[in-house]
C-alpha cells in the first residue's frame, strides 16, 4: 500500500512508531498475565498440602523467568 503524500523518512517513522507501540503493547501484555499467574501460585502455595513445596518453586521460577524476559527485552542491544 502506497501512501503518497507523505515522504519516505515519514512513513519509515510512522513505521518504527508502530513497531515501538506494538513492543509496549506486549510488554504490558506480559507483565499482566505473570501478575495474574503469580495470585495464582500465592494462592495454591497458600493452601496446607504436601505440594505447597513443589508450588512455592513453580513461583520462584515463573518470577525468576518474568524479571529474566524483561531483563531480555530492555536489555540494549550488544554488537
Amino acid at each position: 500500500m502506497k501512501i503518497p503524500y507523505l515522504k519516505i523518512s515519514s512513513q519509515v517513522g510512522a513505521g518504527f512508531g508502530l513497531v515501538l507501540l506494538m513492543t509496549a503493547a506486549l510488554i504490558v501484555f506480559v507483565f499482566v498475565r505473570l501478575t495474574i499467574i503469580e495470585k495464582h501460585n500465592e494462592k495454591i502455595t497458600s493452601m496446607s498440602g504436601a505440594n505447597a513445596a513443589a508450588m512455592h518453586t513453580v513461583n520462584v521460577m515463573t518470577r525468576a523467568n518474568a524479571n529474566l524476559t524483561m531483563e531480555l527485552l530492555l536489555a540494549p542491544e550488544q554488537d
